[in-house]
């Protein structure tokens, strides 16, 4: 359980890297990063469906 939130953790962070530098390249990050605090509650949602997602496929595997 540790293990899959880290990897989410890790994931999420990239994926916000990717958006910030994509952004800055054209010139609305503050406008992205604005979006991302107001809608913080769609990035746990993202999250969440992520977890249960790789829950499903972990257990398919077994």
């Amino acid at each position: 359980m540790i293990d899959s939130l880290k990897t989410i953790g890790i994931a999420i962070l990239f994926i916000l890297l990717a958006i910030f530098l994509v952004a800055q390249v054209f010139g609305f990050a503050s406008r992205i990063f604005y979006f991302l605090i107001e809608n913080w509650y769609v990035i746990i949602v993202m999250a969440v469906i992520g977890l249960v997602l790789k829950n499903k496929s972990d257990k398919e595997k077994q």
